[in-house]
């Protein structure tokens, strides 16, 4: 949010969420920046902000489930919150007659054991690539675990340990007979917050020319290769 507000002054960035406030000092003196309250999983505590909105990123999601409640779930979380919001910003763009770019913040591999994490995010996925959101232009981004070492310095050690892990698969067990058994206890490689930022942006630009950024792009776009 902050990235697509400082490359792009003459734009208007909303932040959308359920206490409608900036944690970020900086953020909160941005004059092209606004706040408003809405819930994704509640259409009518939203649908009046979309109205004169070109594009969502949306980037609501959960790792660990909540047993308890079901607002707190991988259906909800992952799937529906990106569902709710694709569905009317697309009923908008139609009743427009215009195309109007939907970034949704997915994921390449799920965690071990965790694999609803994944398929929550997929069956939304599948919804906003398909006819039903035939005016949406959509960039599905699928990152591995997101670092940031200066808005996200707790992620330092796990990142340790995700590329620790990725790579023993790519150099070990990738290679042997049971490859396709144990490729689901290993992560992919982790990806920067700043990446997957640019391709979001882009995304809701509508620059992107692939629909699915894969982690396997955004790391070749890392290491500048292209």
């Amino acid at each position: 949010m902050k990235s697509l507000a400082k490359q792009n002054p003459a734009l208007q960035v909303i932040g959308m969420s359920r206490s409608a406030k900036a944690r970020d000092e900086e953020i909160k003196k941005m004059q092209n920046v606004s706040f408003v309250k809405g819930n994704c999983l509640d259409a009518e505590s939203f649908r009046g902000h979309l109205v004169g909105v070109d594009a969502i990123i949306h980037c609501v999601g959960t790792l660990i489930e909540s047993k308890t409640n079901p607002d707190l779930s991988y259906d909800a979380m992952n799937r529906d919150s990106a569902i709710n919001m694709a569905g009317e910003l697309h009923d908008i763009a139609f009743k427009e007659g215009v195309t109007k770019n939907f970034v949704m913040i997915s994921s390449e591999k799920a965690p071990p054991f965790l694999e609803k994490y994944l398929t929550s995010k997929l069956e939304a996925e599948r919804y906003i690539l398909s006819d039903e959101c035939s005016n949406l232009k959509p960039t599905i981004i699928r990152p591995g675990f997101i670092y940031d070492f200066s808005h996200r310095w707790w992620s330092l050690p796990l990142k340790i340990g995700v590329d620790s892990a990725w790579m023993l698969n790519e150099k070990v067990y990738k290679h042997s007979p049971f490859s396709k058994q144990t490729d689901f206890l290993f992560p992919a490689k982790s990806t920067k917050l700043s990446t997957v930022a640019h391709f979001a942006i882009e995304g809701a630009l509508g620059r992107n020319e692939n629909k699915i950024i894969t982690n396997e792009q955004m790391i070749k776009y890392e290491s500048g290769a292209k």
